[in-house]
């Protein structure tokens, strides 16, 4: 009987703190919502990468994205210097939610895309029973950047 009863309590605890910890998600993006359509004209932009999204896994994050990201959401870049594992480290939001970070491999990179004019889109959003993969796409104009940024990968 006891054991019920510590099993219900925790239960209730579980409940409440996820009702605290709960964020409110936008109301225009509605879950199974898969591409959204952008209203950024992307003509300016000559040049695009698209990267693997990383820290997806992560609970917060997935919940976030398997019911509220699909192709072609707008994101921002945070440069997280109190990063406990990276000093380097760059949070990808999406509508100000965090969604991941940029690989650790590809900050340095990015770093130099996002001090220039730039505009970053989800690429794919792949939903699996086992695993979510994002990738995003990150425009910027060629003439804004020098040649070691846009041979970076070659």
């Amino acid at each position: 009987m006891i054991y019920i009863v510590i099993i219900i309590g925790v239960i209730l605890l579980g409940s409440i703190l996820m009702a605290i910890n709960h964020k409110p998600f936008p109301d225009h993006f509605a879950p199974g919502q898969d591409v959204k359509t952008i209203h950024e004209d992307l003509t300016p932009f000559t040049h695009y990468e698209e990267l693997e999204l990383t820290g997806v896994h992560v609970h917060e994050n997935k919940y976030y994205i398997i019911n509220y990201v699909g192709e072609r959401n707008p994101l921002t870049f945070e440069h997280e210097p109190n990063n406990e594992y990276d000093p380097n480290a760059i949070k990808v939001l999406a509508e100000s939610a965090h969604i991941g970070y940029v690989a650790s491999c590809d900050t340095d990179y990015v770093s130099k895309i996002i001090k220039k004019k730039h505009f970053a889109l989800t690429g794919v959003v792949d939903r699996n029973p086992d695993w979510l993969h994002v990738t995003y796409k990150i425009y910027f104009n060629e003439n804004d950047h020098p040649e070691d940024v846009l041979n970076y990968y070659d």
